[in-house]
């Protein structure tokens, strides 16, 4: 869970004040879910204080005891405290030094949820800022795209043309061809015209020339 927005005492106050009326167990976990934010060390904190503030249990009715009940009573008592004072002295120290080590633990724990919260506002940071990069890459890679697209286009366009000018080129070689070949046809023609035309020169000059002698 993250921080989120700062929590205030009396927002906490509230809260496990809700809870205890509600008849459920007042722990820094049920609180900081309550609250929906929160670190687990400010949580812990502001719980202690209202712990502390919490009034005193209301002490039971006493009732006046005869004399000779209390005193049957203050004698058992007695016994009882002599033949269990070194178990309770071992008691209270063992307690103790449990008191110590959870108090220990606690603290430890408390550091390590203070850290995994801080690695974790670095990972939350460090994740935006991934994603902002990988934005922009998207982005330039779209834009990339696109001008690549643009460019397949105008190179197919410039195929086409190009397909275009080589069936114009193979056409004017064709007609190039075909006039290479009438060209010839009459060069051909007006060769054998000549021939001809030489041929009726001749004739007629022979012809002229059987006239003059007659």
């Amino acid at each position: 869970m993250t921080r989120g927005p700062n929590i205030d005492q009396g927002e906490l106050f509230e809260v496990a004040d809700r809870l205890e009326s509600e008849g459920k167990e007042v722990t820094a976990l049920a609180v900081q879910t309550a609250l929906g934010r929160g670190s687990y060390t400010t949580v812990y904190k502001y719980l202690e204080a209202w712990r502390a503030s919490r009034p005193a249990p209301v002490a039971p009715v006493s009732f006046q005891m005869p004399d000779p009940v209390k005193n049957i009573f203050a004698g058992a008592w007695r016994m009882a405290l002599m033949e269990s004072a070194k178990e309770t002295e071992a008691v209270k120290v063992k307690a103790a030094e449990d008191l110590k080590n959870a108090a220990a633990q606690l603290h430890g724990a408390l550091q390590a949820i203070e850290k995994l919260e801080l690695a974790a506002e670095a990972s939350a940071t460090e994740i935006a800022s991934l994603k902002e990069s990988s934005e922009q890459k998207q982005a330039v890679l779209s834009k990339t795209e696109a001008e690549l697209s643009a460019r397949a286009n105008a190179t197919e366009d410039l195929r086409r043309q190009l397909v275009d000018r080589d069936s114009e080129i193979a056409r004017l070689r064709e007609e190039l061809a075909k006039g290479r070949d009438e060209r010839d046809l009459a060069i051909k023609e007006a060769a054998e015209l000549k021939g001809k035309m030489t041929a009726i020169v001749s004739q007629n000059a022979a012809l002229l020339k059987r006239v003059g002698k007659i």
